[in-house]
């Protein structure tokens, strides 16, 4: 299935706002009730896409802001808790949503590993290497 038409095709239906909500959302490890019920809808009006529901979440794995496909990685974590700037989160949400750029921060978590696998955007990353991470150990 082709990627690109299917995502066009189903941001023309949902509406740019809705579709960005679906793609933050994901599919993993499954649809939400209002994404089946968006589902629904869409594969009424295009059963043409009905085979891409096994397929949705690589289908969605792209950066919206930049229509880039995402690649892995892997990357640093930070087993602590830091704080974000709101200025620096609100630039993340609108520039780099899907920087997934080093370190992982835990926030008090467990997490058995020194290293973690992450989706990023190239450019998203690229973006984001312009601010400083700073630890709060």
């Amino acid at each position: 299935m082709d990627a690109e038409s299917f995502r066009s095709t189903f941001e023309n239906f949902l509406g740019t706002e809705r579709f960005v909500k679906f793609v933050r959302q994901g599919a993993v490890p499954r649809l939400l009730y209002w994404q089946e019920r968006e589902w629904d809808r869409f594969i009424d009006k295009h059963p043409e896409f009905a085979s891409a529901l096994p397929q949705l979440e690589v289908l969605l794995r792209f950066c919206f802001v930049h229509r880039q496909e995402l690649v892995q990685d892997r990357i640093e974590v930070f087993h602590g808790t830091v704080r974000y700037d709101d200025a620096y989160m609100a630039e993340h949400k609108r520039l780099f949503p899907y920087a997934n750029a080093a370190p992982y921060i835990t926030h008090g978590r467990d997490y058995p590993d020194d290293t973690i696998e992450v989706w990023h955007c190239p450019r998203c990353r690229q973006l984001a290497s312009r601010y400083t991470f700073v630890r709060e150990d």
